[in-house]
C-alpha cells in the first residue's frame, strides 16, 4: 500500500522498497515515460523553488518520501512515522528485477572515473544486466543534444540520472520530450557509492538514521549546506505553512 503525503503543494509517496521497485518495473512494462524522484529535504527545497519544472512535469513525475528530515517533519505535524526509500538501498532490489526482465539501462552522471568504476562494479554484481550505454554527467551545453541522441540510439528502457537534483531537473526540463525511454530514475549521488568512490555509513549508523551525519564527516565541504543550512530553511517553512494554510495533509491510497 502507498501512503500519499501532500507537503506544501507537493505530493510524495511513502512506501517500501519492493513496492517502489514494482512501480518502476510497471512503468517500464507499460512504456510510460515516468520520472521517479527521491524527495528528501534538499531535493524538496530545490523543486519548490523550480515552479517551471513542477508545473510542466508533475503529471509525469512520482516523488518518493525519503530521509530522516522528511520523516521528522511529518511526525512533528501529527503524521505517523512514515516509510521512506532511498536510491542506494533500492539499487540492488531494482537491478535484480531488471536482470530478470532483460530490460536495458543507460547511466548518466558523475565524473568519467566514477561512472567507469560504477559500470565495472555493476557488471561484476549483475552480470546479466543489459547496459546499453553510459556517460559522465559533466558535459557542456553544446554536447547536450549529442548525449540525448546517444541515449535514444542506445535503445535503453530506463535512464538512470545521477547528476544531483539541480542538474537533473534542468536536464529533464529541456529534454524530457526528446527522450525515447520508458522511465527515468533520478538517483543523485548513487554512482559514487556504486563505484566505491565514497563509502556508505556502517549498518549500525544507518539503522539509527545517522547516515547524514556520517556523510558530513566524509565530505564536510560538499555536505555543509545540505546538513546545516537546508534544515534551517526547510522546517520553519513547513511548520509555518501547516499552521497558517493547513496544507500539510495525508491520505491513504493504493
Amino acid at each position: 500500500m502507498h501512503k500519499n503525503i501532500i507537503l506544501k503543494k507537493i505530493q510524495c509517496i511513502s512506501t517500501n522498497y519492493d513496492e517502489l521497485s514494482s512501480d518502476i518495473m510497471l512503468a517500464l512494462m507499460n512504456q510510460k515515460k515516468t520520472i521517479f524522484i527521491h524527495l528528501n529535504m534538499f531535493n524538496f527545497t530545490i523543486l519548490t523553488e523550480n515552479d517551471d519544472f513542477l508545473s510542466r512535469y508533475s503529471e509525469y513525475s512520482r516523488l518518493y518520501f525519503e530521509g530522516i528530515g522528511m520523516k521528522i517533519a511529518a511526525y512533528i505535524l501529527g503524521q505517523s512515522w512514515n516509510n521512506d526509500t532511498n536510491g542506494t538501498d533500492l539499487y540492488p532490489i531494482l537491478f535484480n528485477q531488471l536482470e530478470k526482465q532483460e530490460l536495458r539501462i543507460y547511466l548518466l552522471g558523475a565524473t568519467e572515473v566514477v561512472i567507469n568504476n560504477a559500470v565495472t562494479n555493476i557488471k561484476a554484481y549483475f552480470p546479466k544486466i543489459q547496459l546499453s550505454g553510459y556517460s559522465s554527467g559533466y558535459f557542456s551545453e553544446d554536447n547536450e543534444s549529442k548525449i540525448v541522441d546517444d541515449i535514444n540510439s542506445s535503445g535503453c528502457d530506463l535512464l538512470i540520472l545521477g547528476m544531483g537534483m539541480y542538474r537533473e531537473a534542468d536536464f529533464l526540463f529541456k529534454n524530457y520530450e526528446l527522450l525515447n525511454v520508458s522511465a527515468i530514475w533520478c538517483v543523485g549521488g548513487l554512482f559514487d557509492f556504486v563505484s566505491g568512490n565514497l563509502p556508505r555509513a556502517p549498518k549500525a549508523i544507518r539503522k539509527i538514521r545517522l547516515e547524514w551525519l556520517y556523510r558530513f564527516f566524509v565530505e564536510p565541504k560538499a555536505k555543509f549546506k545540505r546538513t546545516f543550512i537546508t534544515p534551517l530553511q526547510f522546517f520553519p517553512k513547513i511548520i509555518y505553512h501547516h499552521y497558517t494554510s493547513n496544507i500539510f495533509k495525508e491520505d491513504i491510497g493504493t
